[in-house]
């Protein structure tokens, strides 16, 4: 398992984050804090929470490892992923990097399989892909396993 830095955030305070800051606490891997957009949060399950600006401004962000912990369909990872680099965060983890690297076993409701699945089934999937009847259906799926993947 990679190792995890001493300045451990979670961003996303919501449901999912929270799970996993009781996942990552089992596995002995202390969170520092949260790191969300919605200014109206200051603390989530006894912990602080500040924008990942605020954060940055006051520590040392290049030291830090944050996990990405949103499961929110409505929100793009990408501009999330891209701000966290601007402000120079150190190393970033995915939620398929999490369940494959640090929470192997753990299976939350919204990630119900292991993000090896897919490798370990490569024969089932080529033969859904080839019963799809056109290429749009092909893309999408195509789409779907690249992100299980690897996010």
């Amino acid at each position: 398992m990679p190792r995890l830095t001493e300045q451990l955030l979670i961003y996303g305070a919501g449901l999912a984050g929270r799970r996993i800051r009781r996942a990552l606490a089992k596995r002995g891997h202390a969170v520092q804090g949260f790191l969300d957009r919605d200014a109206s949060l200051h603390e989530a399950d006894g912990l602080p929470v500040s924008s990942a600006g605020a954060w940055a401004r006051d520590n040392d962000p290049a030291r830090a490892c944050v996990i990405l912990g949103l499961f929110n369909p409505q929100l793009d990872t990408g501009a999330v992923l891209r701000e966290l680099q601007a402000l120079g965060y150190g190393k970033v983890v995915n939620m398929v990097e999490l369940m494959r690297d640090y929470l192997d076993g753990e299976i939350f409701h919204y990630w119900l399989v292991d993000p090896r699945f897919h490798a370990r089934h490569g024969d089932r999937i080529t033969a859904l892909r080839a019963g799809l009847a056109d290429s749009a259906s092909h893309a999408l799926l195509d789409r779907i396993v690249e992100f299980r993947t690897n996010g």
